[in-house]
């Protein structure tokens, strides 16, 4: 009788154990959707969460971007050459569909603001180990449909300095608008920057604002202390 039990127990381990493998490959699929979800795509209230937050690089001035490299001359470029434009400057990555997408926007922005003084620096962030050269830095902004001033952030060194840990973000594709005067006026926390998306209309009506203004009106003025 023992060999028996013994049998009837090793079938009973086995069928068990199968039925724990069962439920974990159900689950596994909830759990990727879940970790996909919130990685790659911002839900609605976390796009409200942005648009009701203040970024403190708003109304302080655009750090410097030191040795950045843009890819049409001239080479080396300071903040002070683009005084007196109004400035997006838009960080992305290649073969990003959310950098296409947003490249499409601010192409029309451009075109819709080409009398205003406004400029769109793209800002690309290569892969770790990735150099690119000119020729296939100019294919890949065609592909991403830029119509902007591209520059290339090699050790991705710029993006630290300008977003100076200023807090959470959805990606790295942030955006920055900046004021004729340097000043950081809003700030896009990445993602697609795209017409219908609440982070992105509360961005333009802010560049709307700017590109009326004459000199500088801070986005907080009740920020500023009294006395």
């Amino acid at each position: 009788m023992t060999p028996q039990i013994s049998h009837v127990d090793s079938k009973r381990r086995r069928g068990l154990a199968l039925a724990a493998l069962l439920l974990a490959l159900a689950a596994a699929p909830l759990s990727t959707q879940a970790t996909t979800t919130s990685t790659l795509e911002p839900t609605d209230a976390e796009q409200d969460t942005f648009t009701s937050v203040r970024n403190p690089l708003v109304d302080q001035p655009l750090a410097d971007w030191g040795d950045l490299r843009f890819l049409d001359g001239p080479e080396h470029r300071t903040l002070g050459d683009f005084r007196g434009k109004v400035l997006v400057v838009r960080f992305w990555t290649a073969g990003c569909p959310r950098c296409r997408a947003s490249a499409a926007t601010l192409r029309e922005w451009s075109r819709r603001y080409r009398n205003q003084d406004f400029e769109v620096i793209a800002i690309l962030l290569p892969m770790k180990g990735k150099v690119y050269s000119d020729d296939e830095l100019r294919t890949i902004v065609r592909n991403t449909g830029w119509n902007a001033t591209v520059a290339v952030d090699q050790d991705w060194s710029v993006l630290k300095t300008l977003w100076n840990a200023s807090g959470p973000r959805y990606s790295v594709s942030v955006g920055l608008l900046v004021d004729r005067d340097g000043i950081v006026r809003a700030v896009h926390h990445g993602g697609y920057l795209s017409d219908g998306r609440a982070e992105t209309e509360n961005f333009r009506n802010v560049l709307d604002r700017v590109l009326a203004e004459d000199g500088h009106v801070m986005a907080h003025p009740h920020a500023i202390p009294s006395g």
